[in-house]
């Protein structure tokens, strides 16, 4: 069965690329109210790869299961969602950031599975803040991935 905490991890790493290549199907949809009229934010792991490094631009995510449901074809997963910016994001999905801006959101998760990878994601939100849980106190998630021996802090 697909292991969607080894998926968190990856996620939570901070390592896009390397996350979709071991998790995620070629040819994948992700699906948001957020997306075109279609609904699709974005289709193909270089789409996803783009909308990703626009969300991460400055902006640290890390998820946070609240809810797990899974069987052998989909997994539902109800996220509290971190971000946290270290630089100006005013054209940030969820509200305008600036660095030290740390919002959590709120987000139901339904993946659709292609063998032992996701092939289609589709995402609700709630407001910015609203109905979350407190992050831990320990702090902001794992360390981001260390590359090319340099660490990449955003």
């Amino acid at each position: 069965m697909f292991d969607f905490y080894k998926y968190v991890e990856a996620f939570n790493s901070g390592d896009d690329r390397a996350m979709l290549d071991r998790f995620w199907v070629d040819d994948l949809v992700v699906c948001s109210a957020r997306g075109k009229e279609d609904g699709v934010l974005a289709s193909g792991k270089e789409g996803f790869l783009k909308f990703l490094e626009f969300a991460h631009d400055g902006v640290r995510e890390i998820m946070r299961i609240q809810v797990l449901i899974q069987n052998k074809n989909n997994i539902f997963a109800e996220i509290d969602m971190d971000f946290h910016a270290s630089k100006d994001r005013p054209d940030y999905p969820f509200g305008p950031l600036q660095p030290g801006d740390f919002i959590t959101v709120k987000m139901f998760c339904l993946y659709f599975l292609r063998g032992d990878r996701i092939e289609k994601l589709k995402m609700a939100s709630w407001a910015p803040n609203v109905g979350i849980t407190d992050p831990p106190t320990r702090g902001f998630g794992p360390p981001p991935p260390i590359q090319g021996g340099v660490r990449k802090i955003f």
